[in-house]
């Protein structure tokens, strides 16, 4: 097999368990709060923890980038010392008492998370340049780690009625398959810095003038082929076009990834175990749409995917909204609040692999700390994302609290009103 088809698996291999490990916390979220010894009026106090652990993250991204290109050739051992540093934080939050604790052991996972992300994206691009599109949606389809460990946290609550096993599980699986083979295979090198030229792309004189080099036909030969009106974009113009959608994609996943097996559990939507296996409804249709985008992304441009993607997703959000309360009354049946659920991932799903590959497209030489920018909006996004859905929960809280208390008068009313009936 080939080098690259080599490393390229692998990279997807320590994704799942990166994205399993990530994402288990949110099914956890209710049991861990009884851990802690929160009530139900006191839930939103969670937002705490989970602020915590974007904060690891962006802490982890902005270091993880800088250290590819301060140690080149050694991401690899800086991806295993980040998965040794998330697998033992999680592992030891079932045995934390207090939420400060929770919190602290959520930014250590959250930092090592973040170390990770920019130093394997990075070294997709290097390896296939132009080409990397197909391959980046794979990577990102590795989001089925994130499916796998929703479901067995949300099994385990069913069976058990404790989180603690599918945690240790994964962690340990993580710790144990991940750590050790990066550290055996040779990581590749920024192409810029071995001399070697971005892959595929046949038309040189376009490639060195998005890139920024002179063409060999000289500035006059470079204005009279692009007619005087196209301008090849700048390397900051197109990371901080990449930056801010993937801001705004994060912000949504976020939000939802994290706080949706709540908001059905206290909308009384479902029970908690079926409302944590909803996440995994969600998880879901984002990885079939990163699956079937390995396929898309050969053929259709990177912002007309990121697009489609959105409108899709926008779509499902607006059918859950109105679906919601119906199906609180018990009007529609509850399989169309999943198939809304899953049609949001659906529309999610290609957004996060598109846009790490927009840069490459455009044929930017991109460096650690360059992916470190895209990684920083997407600990922006997920803070952004985790703070609104904080803000829900307490106005969720909030509104079903004064609703109780309108019902309080209507009955007194009734009973003084009807002696009898209050003596039943």
């Amino acid at each position: 097999m080939e080098y690259r088809w080599r490393m390229t698996l692998m990279y997807c291999f320590v994704a799942f368990f990166r994205c399993a490990v990530q994402k288990m916390t949110g099914p956890a979220l209710v049991p861990i709060a009884r851990q802690v010894g929160l009530s139900e009026s006191d839930m939103g106090s969670l937002g705490f923890a989970t602020a915590a652990s974007g904060c690891g993250y962006v802490v982890g991204a902005a270091a993880g980038g800088p250290l590819v290109d301060r140690f080149p050739g050694r991401q690899h051992v800086i991806v295993a010392l980040a998965i040794l540093t998330e697998a033992a934080s999680t592992m030891v939050i079932p045995f934390a008492t207090r939420l400060d604790a929770v919190a602290a052991l959520l930014f250590v996972d959250g930092m090592g998370n973040g170390i990770m992300l920019p130093a394997l994206t990075v070294s997709l691009v290097w390896m296939w340049g132009r080409d990397v599109a197909p391959k980046m949606q794979l990577f990102s389809a590795m989001f089925l780690g994130t499916v796998f460990s929703t479901a067995t946290v949300g099994l385990d609550l069913e069976v058990t009625g404790d989180y603690r096993h599918g945690f240790w599980g994964i962690s340990g699986g993580q710790l144990l398959l991940c750590a050790l083979p990066p550290l055996f295979m040779t990581a590749p090198e920024r192409p810029s810095a071995s001399g070697a030229k971005p892959a595929a792309d046949d038309d040189d004189d376009e490639s060195a003038a998005l890139v920024g080099e002179e063409s060999p036909e000289g500035p006059e030969g470079q204005e009279g082929r692009a007619g005087g009106g196209r301008v090849a974009p700048s390397s900051a113009m197109v990371i901080g076009h990449a930056g801010l959608i993937i801001f705004c994609y994060c912000a949504a996943e976020g939000m939802i990834g994290t706080w949706l097996a709540t908001f059905v559990f206290f909308k009384r939507l479902a029970p908690e175990p079926v409302a944590a296996l909803f996440v995994s409804a969600f998880w879901g249709g984002l990885v079939a749409a990163r699956f079937a985008a390995v396929w898309l992304a050969g053929r259709v441009g990177g912002e007309a995917l990121i697009l489609g993607c959105f409108c899709l997703a926008g779509s499902a959000m607006g059918l859950g909204f109105v679906l919601a309360p119906a199906v609180a009354e018990g009007a529609p049946p509850g399989w169309l609040l999943w198939v809304a659920t899953a049609l949001y991932g659906f529309g999610c799903g290609p957004v996060f692999g598109a846009c790490n590959s927009l840069p490459a497209q455009h044929g930017v030489d991109v460096s650690g700390t360059q992916m470190t920018m895209l990684q920083l909006g997407v600990s922006a996004g997920n803070t952004a994302g985790y703070a609104t859905a904080w803000h829900a929960r307490i106005s969720i809280r909030l509104r079903t609290t004064t609703d109780r208390t309108r019902l309080l008068p209507a009955r007194q009313q009734t009973h003084a009103s009807n002696p009898a009936a209050s003596d039943g």
